[in-house]
């Protein structure tokens, strides 16, 4: 193997921390989905509001859902040690995933409800304090998506808790269409409608943060990166002979990680850095900060054939 003195010197920023007031907006929005799920239930009962009913039911998987991913995020943010050398960053994709089944749970759930008023027999339903709760369940709502959106951004398991939010706010939206639909026509119908199409807007997004999680959990190559690219482009340097065992993959859904072996070619420049062209390729083609690059001699590859058979 080709002897290399390396110096970190290009000041790659391998920072991956989420927005700092993250568990902050969390345990704001905790209190809030916690608050209007006990205005929900109340009125969902005193109503005969099955809309109102079930969105009450989201909000308080919502709080237990939101608790998690706030857990998650702190031991998360738990330093790596000799025994996680990645440190406990997994727990967060974890989270999202059992965030996302509960939504999907939830989805069929309410879908099922609704199929079940709408063959069974009529309920009457109190239209205006359902859409009073409604309205304020709205206005909390789309306070809690405004403070978890732009952490949001950078961790897959608040991207989880913004779909429950998202989720509500969808459904106090609904509650608020039958409840006025019911006043002005009669029809109580409307209810269950509603509650079957908000069904219909839950079980996609669960299912696609669902398959997601589960990408990460498999090492799954990250959405947006190309794996054969990357390839040509590190043998496409000035050097390098071949590329193989080439792993891309993500740990909690936000950095990308990579680790390859570059052999080197004999007739080249023994004098070409190709360990800072291979990372400077990385990071300036493809954002990947954080690789590990393995520089290798022709005739090591025999030894390879021996460890990978």
């Amino acid at each position: 193997m080709l002897g290399h003195d390396h110096g970190h010197g290009h000041g790659h920023d391998h920072d991956h921390s989420h927005v700092p007031d993250s568990p902050r907006r969390l345990l704001a929005v905790v209190a809030l989905t916690t608050t209007i799920f006990l205005a929900e239930a109340i009125g969902g009962w005193l109503t005969g509001s099955l809309a109102l009913l079930a969105d009450a039911g989201h909000m308080l998987t919502d709080a237990a859902g939101l608790i998690m991913a706030l857990v998650a995020l702190l031991i998360g943010r738990r330093a790596a040690t000799d025994s996680s050398t990645y440190g406990l960053r997994r727990a967060e994709v974890l989270a999202a995933l059992v965030n996302a089944l509960t939504v999907l749970g939830i989805g069929i759930v309410i879908a099922y409800g609704a199929v079940r008023r709408m063959t069974g027999e009529e309920v009457e339903i109190h239209t205006t304090p359902m859409i009073i709760v409604a309205v304020v369940g709205l206005v909390a709502n789309l306070i809690g998506m405004m403070l978890l959106a732009a952490p949001a951004k950078d961790s897959v398991n608040i991207r989880g808790a913004y779909l429950h939010v998202l989720v509500d706010a969808l459904g106090s939206v609904a509650v608020i269409i039958s409840g006025i639909v019911i006043a002005a026509t009669g029809w109580n119908a409307i209810d269950a409608v509603i509650s079957l199409l908000l069904a219909g807007l839950i079980v996609p997004r669960s299912v696609q943060l669902l398959l997601r999680c589960l990408g990460i959990l498999m090492e799954r190559t990250p959405a947006g990166i190309d794996a054969a690219e990357i390839r040509a482009a590190l043998e496409a340097i000035d050097g390098v002979a071949e590329v193989h065992d080439l792993h891309v993959w993500s740990v909690s859904g936000t950095e990308v990680l990579l680790t390859a072996h570059l052999v080197a070619d004999p007739a080249a420049d023994p004098g070409c850095d190709l360990l800072d062209a291979a990372q400077d390729v990385l990071r300036e083609r493809f954002g990947i900060d954080h690789s590990t690059i393995q520089i290798e001699e022709p005739a090591h590859a025999g030894h390879e054939a021996d460890m990978h058979p």
